[in-house]
């Protein structure tokens, strides 16, 4: 052991001979672990000693669908669309397309967040719409919602509105 406190000890890694006469490398004794401190993370998580305390779950994923003259639909999702809040509305999203061959708005004023679960939510229900002869649009985004949608291509494949009632004008004329 070195004499000074604090200091690395060295150690060569000389390979040595078994008694079957296979050279090998000994292991080296691993260095000692600190024991964490208890601190506040900069995402402002509490960890003490390697466990993190989870801040309670955000509000649940809902959705909400409005039928309106002329076969129109308007569908609205509150909460964050990530893997948990996709598979919560799912079913409802589902039940609410009914008979598929109406336009449908779906407002996303309230999502604050998406994963590729919501886009892939998105996608698949656009199709189911767009085959049996419907229109599925995107209306009312949030600027960090929007900006995951562009750069996944959504605007070429959804008419994306700024608001609902844009979206309603629009579909109101061609429907």
């Amino acid at each position: 052991m070195c004499p000074t406190a604090g200091a690395i000890q060295i150690i060569p890694k000389i390979p040595t001979q078994n008694t079957a006469g296979v050279l090998y490398y000994p292991r080296l004794p691993r260095p000692e672990r600190r024991q964490p401190r208890s601190q506040q993370g900069i995402d402002g998580i509490r960890r003490t000693s390697g466990k993190v305390n989870i801040p309670p779950m955000n509000e649940p994923t809902t959705l909400e669908s409005e039928e309106r003259p002329g076969g129109l639909k308007v569908i609205r999702i509150r909460g964050d669309l990530d893997s948990m809040g996709t598979h919560m509305v799912e079913d409802k999203f589902e039940r609410a397309l009914g008979s598929r061959d109406s336009s449908v708005v779906v407002d996303m004023g309230q999502v604050g967040f998406i994963s590729s679960a919501g886009m892939a939510l998105l996608l698949v229900k656009g199709k189911t719409v767009r085959q049996s002869g419907g229109k599925l649009c995107i209306a009312g985004a949030t600027s960090r919602v929007m900006e995951v949608l562009s750069l996944a291509g959504f605007h070429e494949l959804f008419d994306v509105y700024p608001t609902v009632d844009e979206a309603l004008s629009s579909l109101g004329e061609t429907a």
